[in-house]
């Protein structure tokens, strides 16, 4: 499905393509209706019908993939490209403090001796704070010729709010930006942007009390436009591992008002 952590991870394979290497990808979901990958989509559904003594190094996306790996990947090397910590997504509850918790089962698949590449410090800290490990740091790039600077837009009276993920996820904390809206509408005439992948239960959206203008899976070239259409973007998330859009609204020069998010404090200085 589209995300941001998937669209990195095809970044990532299609720039390996481009310098000669050969990869191969592997999903449950198959082909992705949105992109067409560079590298090859393999055709088979059970991981341990691939046969991975063809390839060098076999990265997994997903702690869960470990268990799954470990026993076929020789004699290639595994590695955990990791850019979440996973046990915040399996909360039993759906309060803050559930989801903050950690999940021993996760916890100890990031304990298993694989090396772990983390695409942020504060990753990188959940790891060795939770786990007792160390993790490389990679730092993930941005396409600096699609987010650069856009002319500002023209001032208008009600102020435009963009909103980027999956209002139905709890921890995108989505509901409490809808309240926030409601709330802020009593004061000022207020739009909200919705940049979503999301297409069930739209009628949560009645939430914020303002008009909604709902860009339903835009492409990546589309979306400094639409940033650029905004007098600020929100995040309102209790957790990200980075946080791709406020660094791709920050490219584009459109203030950003969010969350502490963990992976927020990669960029997100104090002055």
């Amino acid at each position: 499905a589209l995300s941001g952590g998937v669209k990195v991870i095809f970044e990532i394979a299609n720039r390996m393509v481009d310098d000669g290497h050969s990869v191969d990808l592997f999903s449950y979901a198959g082909q992705p209706k949105w992109t067409s990958p560079k590298a090859t989509i393999i055709p088979e559904k059970d991981i341990a019908a691939v046969d991975m003594s063809r390839y060098d190094f076999v990265f997994a996306s997903n702690a869960f993939f470990l268990p799954l790996l470990l026993p076929h990947v020789a004699p290639a090397r595994l590695v955990f490209f990791c850019q979440d910590w996973e046990s915040f997504h399996h909360s039993r509850g759906t309060a803050f403090a559930d989801f903050v918790s950690d999940d021993p089962t996760f916890v100890e698949l990031y304990r298993l001796p694989v090396p772990i590449i983390a695409t942020s410090r504060a990753i990188c800290s959940l790891i060795r704070e939770r786990a007792g490990r160390d993790a490389y740091f990679m730092q993930v790039g941005l396409n600096k010729a699609t987010f650069d600077v856009q002319p500002r837009k023209t001032p208008t009276p009600r102020k435009r709010v963009l909103l980027v993920g999956n209002y139905l996820m709890p921890y995108k904390g989505m509901r409490d930006g809808l309240e926030a809206l409601r709330i802020l509408s009593k004061e000022l005439p207020l739009e909200l942007v919705l940049v979503t992948q999301e297409y069930r239960d739209r009628h949560v959206l009645d939430a914020c009390g303002c008009p909604v203008d709902l860009r339903f899976c835009p492409t990546e070239h589309e979306m400094p436009a639409i940033y650029a259409s905004c007098d600020v973007y929100c995040c309102t998330s209790w957790y990200e591992g980075l946080g791709l859009p406020a660094l791709e609204a920050f490219r584009c020069g459109v203030p950003v008002v969010s969350t502490r998010t963990y992976g927020v404090s990669d960029y997100g200085i104090h002055e």
